[in-house]
């Protein structure tokens, strides 16, 4: 396709299933945004990747606060 979008061996290589049925529910169970393009076959963008705000890092807000016992 373009650098847009991951090409179909990426999404193979990242989800470990051949088939798009297989692909496309491990994609929904991770939370990760995709759409079907006319064969069926999942389509995602190569950005949700590198953007880092879908990245999680532990912060301070996430560890919880002893001292206010």
């Amino acid at each position: 396709m373009s650098d847009l979008f991951l090409e179909k061996n990426e999404v193979v290589t990242l989800t470990r299933y051949k088939y798009s049925a297989y692909q496309k529910k491990w994609l929904a169970k991770s939370h990760i945004p995709f759409w079907e393009d006319k064969e069926g076959r999942p389509i995602i963008m190569r950005s949700y990747f590198l953007n880092t705000k879908n990245a999680h890092t532990s912060t301070e807000e996430d560890k919880p606060n002893f001292g206010a016992l």
